[in-house]
């Protein structure tokens, strides 16, 4: 729900990626259909999904603006319900009307992105400048990037940024933080300011931007060492312009440990580094489909792509256009639309 801006470094990055041949046949590895205890998993996270939407309807009801709230949030991001901007709107409305701050921010995104309702940057700024008030320091933020980039000429657009950003940072929002030292690198960067720039991108990695990281690495580019933990540091909080600067052993082991920890991409992720060195999709290892598939049972869509391109043209495993069609359909869902015209 927050933005962070980012500072690029200008190196080149290594991109892996696997080259799904089109043509031939042949078998090597095979993988197993999922389990029915992993099914039977799923089904119970549903259902307790599901049975916390009903709570949060039956109390939003009776009255309860939190729920409301939460029931906002769920219709917002698809949990126990289908994905639906416009009931999300509702409810957040709903209980911003009866002045639960969070909800207020939170309708202040929609409108400022268009989601649920036609975009409207004025009536953004009124409800992030009402949360604000109310002490929610996300949105603080938030309102601060607006004043920031509506107009970088506008002196006082500028320094009603940095006031938003130093209220949110004092507050420990820490993107707040990371945000404020960005902007002093753009507005006010001097060798004076550069010890509260380093200071302010400090707090922000410390407190758990992965960005602050990033930036705290750039902005010490004299320090290798320093940087690549830095880098190591962000890397395993998901940031994957952080990972492409570090080795691939160091990589292996990052995404291993996010991998463990039901985190999708990462464990596409690893996948792929499995795959350095091959000629042929044909030549893909087994512990490469073993974790594009718990990536794609994980919801990562790009992994059910590409097992479905597998499956269908019999690399690495044995051609099944029943199972391609059923993890094209899947990755669909999940938003790779590529793969949406392939599901016949």
């Amino acid at each position: 729900m927050t933005k962070t801006k980012i500072l690029l470094a200008k190196n080149s990055l290594i991109v892996i990626f696997i080259i799904l041949l089109l043509s031939g046949c042949g078998t090597s590895n095979t993988i197993e259909k999922e389990s029915d205890k992993s099914v039977a998993e799923r089904e119970s996270e549903n259902q307790n999904i599901n049975k916390l939407f009903e709570k949060h309807k039956k109390a939003c009801d009776e009255g309860s603006n939190l729920d409301c709230s939460n029931l906002g949030y769920m219709y917002e991001h698809g949990k126990g319900v289908d994905e639906n901007p416009a009931k999300a709107f509702y409810f957040y409305q709903k209980a911003c009307d009866k002045n639960y701050i969070v909800a207020c921010g939170n309708l202040a995104y929609m409108y400022e992105n268009g989601n649920g309702v036609q975009e409207n940057l004025t009536k953004a700024k009124q409800l992030y400048q009402k949360a604000c008030d109310g002490n929610n320091l996300r949105s603080c933020s938030n309102l601060a990037y607006i004043y920031e980039n509506s107009d970088k000429q506008n002196k006082k657009n500028i320094a009603k940024a940095f006031a938003l950003y130093k209220k949110s940072c004092d507050g420990n929002h820490f993107r707040g933080c990371v945000n404020l030292g960005v902007l002093y690198t753009t507005q006010n960067k001097s060798d004076k300011n550069m010890k509260k720039i380093i200071s302010l991108f400090k707090k922000g990695c410390e407190g758990g931007e992965s960005q602050g990281c990033v930036n705290l690495a750039i902005v010490q580019q004299q320090d290798e060492n320093e940087a690549v933990e830095l880098y190591k540091k962000a890397c395993s909080r998901g940031h994957n312009k952080a990972c492409k600067k570090l080795d691939l052993k160091t990589l292996e082991k990052i995404y291993k440990i996010r991998c463990d920890n039901k985190e999708a991409k990462a464990c596409f992720d690893l996948g792929t580094i499995y795959t350095k060195g091959i000629k042929s999709s044909k030549q893909i290892p087994l512990k490469t489909l073993v974790l594009f598939k718990k990536s794609c049972d994980l919801g990562y869509g790009w992994a059910c792509a590409n097992l479905g391109d597998l499956y269908l043209h019999g690399y690495a495993v044995k051609k099944d256009v029943v199972e391609a069609v059923f993890l094209y359909r899947r990755a669909c869902k999940l938003g790779h639309t590529s793969r949406c015209n392939k599901d016949r």
